[in-house]
């Protein structure tokens, strides 16, 4: 049975964030959609070859991720995340107002949409 409840999709954005922090391009690629876009807080929309390959080249690892006031929706199999999220890198860190858009594809979620922005 494919398990739609919002902690599957927590479980989801979990695995999305250890994978980002240990840089390793293999286990993400099965949780971003093919047609996945992130749009930063600067208004720069990222494909997902370029968003994998610049989280992933060590340029600007990814050290920890927490997440404050997040509520998840589950609409059939689409679910809509949305918070408050600190990143902390090894060369910045920054404090966020985050909206996702995940899509369960059968099997697993994928990550079809991330938007930032910065919050004052």
């Amino acid at each position: 049975m494919t398990d739609l409840s919002t902690d599957s999709v927590w479980a989801a954005e979990k695995a999305r964030c250890d994978g980002l922090i240990a840089g390793v391009r293999a286990p993400l690629e099965t949780l971003f959609a093919s047609d996945f876009a992130y749009v930063h807080s600067s208004g720069r929309r990222e494909e997902r070859e370029s968003y994998l390959s610049t989280t992933t080249s060590g340029a600007n690892k990814f050290l920890s991720f927490g997440h404050e006031d997040v509520k998840v929706e589950v609409i059939g199999t689409v679910a809509l995340m949305s918070g408050t999220v600190s990143m902390k890198r090894e060369k910045s860190d920054n404090l966020f107002l985050f909206v996702e858009v995940w899509v369960h594809d059968g099997q697993q979620w994928q990550l079809k949409f991330q938007q930032n922005t910065k919050k004052a």
